[in-house]
């Protein structure tokens, strides 16, 4: 009982320790806030591509929607005035 609750500790212990002190698992110059560096400008200029790209993707959808609302305008005028109703009823 004893040993299987110093493997236990000791499983713990080095599961929680050994990535901790491995160089790569330390925290980048983003984490550590080194303003200017090489990392985080390239960190910044990533978020600002993002946003970019939700710019214009929600840019796209809004003139999609534009265009589809234009056409159906024009289409309804242009069947009301085939029919005659344009005089009658304008559209507004």
């Amino acid at each position: 009982m004893k040993s299987t609750r110093h493997r236990t500790s000791a499983l713990v212990v080095s599961t929680v320790l050994l990535p901790a002190a491995a160089p790569c698992a330390q925290a980048c110059a983003v984490c550590f806030g080194a303003r200017g560096g090489a990392i985080s400008n390239a960190a910044n200029m990533m978020l600002l591509v993002m946003l970019g790209f939700v710019f214009f993707i929600l840019l796209s959808i809004g003139g999609f929607i534009f265009l589809l609302a234009r056409r159906g305008h024009a289409s309804r005028a242009e069947l009301e005035k085939a029919a005659g109703f344009a005089d009658h009823h304008p559209i507004h």
